[in-house]
This record gives C-alpha cells, structure tokens and sequence, in this order.
C-alpha cells in the first residue's frame, strides 16, 4: 500500500507529465495561400500571398518549397517586402523550370504570434489554360522555444483556374514591382 507522500508525489508527477505532453501537443502553425482560388486568363499578371498562423505559438523561423506548375504559371518576381521575418538563410528563389519557389528565414525572439503573417509574395503570369495548384512540400515552421521545434501542423493549398480568351490587363498593387522595374528577377526562367 502507497503512502499518502507517495500517491501525492505519483499523482503530481502524472499530471506534470500529462500537462507537458498536451504543451507539447499543442503547438501548431498553418501555412496558407492568399487567395487561395481564382480565375485567370491567359497573360493575366496575379500575386499570391503565403501566410502563416502561429496558433498562439510564437514562431521565429521558416524553411519550405512551394511548388506550382510551370508549364501553366511562370514566376515575374518574388518579394520579401512585407514579409514578417527580417533575416534571411536563404532568400526566396524561384525555377520556372523546375516549378518551385524556396525560402529560409526568420526573426529574432520574441517572434511571431498571430494569424495571416506574410512571409513572401508571388506574382504569377498564365502561360496557358488548366487547372493550377500551389502546394507546400517539406518544410517546417519552428517555435520561439530555444529548441526548433518543427510546430507545422496544418498546410493549405491553392487552386486556380485558368483559361484562354481576350487577355484582360490587371493590374498590380502599387507596392509590388514588376521584374523589369527591379532588375533581373532572383531565380532561373
């Protein structure tokens, strides 16, 4: 038979344990595209943002690949404008060829606790008709926790359409800048 002291110290025990493991659990971030659908036509200019949620988790950093089709979509630039991270591991590139765009970068402690925090912009031409899908392949969201703590939980994704037809100009916000008013863009075509 447990003593008293015993079943104390065995039932604090359990619940520090239990209260770790639902901590631990617990964390989660969601990547997402904004918008996350659309309709485009053939030489239409678009940007798609890429957003993180922390989920009431503070994140400091970020490392992913964002894959597209290139023989519907061509990348003219990607900004780090407006992004929430002010260091960079590896600033965002992109291949038109190979149908990806990758980044590194993060922030310094306290991070990032909140909801649609942009991390890149992208802007996008229609090279022809079909159905496009952006996707998030391996990456990781890290928690402001001193150990790394890959938090990634949810990814979305996005799905455009895109046809042919009278090219209708659009245009761009103000604050994003074609490739020919930045210079060559970062990346291969």
């Amino acid at each position: 038979m447990l003593s008293f002291h015993k079943k104390r110290l065995f039932f604090r025990s359990f619940f520090i344990i239990f209260g770790l493991f639902l901590a631990i659990n617990s964390y989660a971030a969601s990547l997402s595209f904004s918008p996350a659908t659309g309709s485009f036509t053939s030489g239409n200019v678009f940007k798609v943002s890429v957003n993180v949620d922390s989920e009431n988790q503070a994140i400091n950093s970020a490392e992913m690949t964002v894959a597209f089709p290139g023989d519907l979509l061509e990348v003219q630039s990607v900004s780090k404008t407006n992004s929430i991270f002010s260091f960079w591991v590896q600033g965002p590139s992109f291949s038109n060829t190979n149908g990806s765009i990758d980044f590194s970068g993060g922030l310094p402690t306290p991070g990032f606790n909140g909801s649609k925090g942009n991390l890149i912009d992208i802007i996008f031409k229609v090279k022809k008709s079909g159905q496009a899908s952006l996707l998030f392949t391996p990456g990781a969201v890290r928690a402001n926790d001193g150990l790394g703590t890959n938090v990634l939980n949810n990814i979305g994704q996005a799905i455009f359409t895109l046809g042919s037809g009278q090219q209708v100009p659009e245009t761009l916000p103000e604050n994003v800048k074609t490739p020919s008013s930045e210079g060559a863009p970062s990346g291969s075509v």
